[in-house]
């Protein structure tokens, strides 16, 4: 698993789609990729991220100023 920083700085919403594959051949235009949704929800303070089995994520929210 690779490890990812995620630093959250509410304000607003957001959507992220974090985009992976091997990096060394061309499978991906086989659909060889996968794609990790994330979402921020400023009113609620929640973030939801997909199910990735390649990411092991630590979450770092920041406060408002």
């Amino acid at each position: 698993q690779t490890e990812i920083e995620l630093h959250i700085y509410p304000g607003r919403n957001a959507t992220f789609a974090l985009y992976h594959d091997d990096g060394k051949t061309y499978n991906y235009e086989h659909g060889d990729f996968h794609l990790t949704n994330i979402l921020w929800n400023d009113e609620s303070q929640k973030v939801t991220i997909d199910p990735d089995p390649n990411h092991h994520f630590t979450l770092h929210l920041h406060s408002a100023s």
